[in-house]
């Protein structure tokens, strides 16, 4: 028996409640391997990222600054909290 029947074999005699978290396990294998084989051409991370790539899905990665105005901080960002005031020097 090989090691894919092996597998079927035990996961028709788990508990359905069980078999989320395997199927988690083998996505998270089978994406490291992806990351592995990556790093091994040649092509880590920061040479994706150089290209503008995301190692996850190949999609764009925003750039810099794309958020801008999305979002707004008060103007008494900076000042001491009312709350912590009795530790204050």
């Amino acid at each position: 028996m090989n090691a894919k029947q092996l597998i079927a074999q035990e996961a028709e005699q788990m508990p359905e409640v069980l078999l989320g978290e395997v199927l988690d396990f083998m996505q998270f294998l089978k994406q490291k391997h992806r990351l592995v084989n990556l790093e091994t051409m040649g092509l880590s991370q920061a040479s994706l990222k150089k290209d503008g790539l995301s190692e996850s899905n190949n999609k764009p990665l925003p750039k810099f600054g794309s958020a801008k105005g999305l979002v707004k901080m008060s103007d008494d960002f900076d000042e001491p909290l009312e709350d912590f005031e009795e530790y204050a020097p």
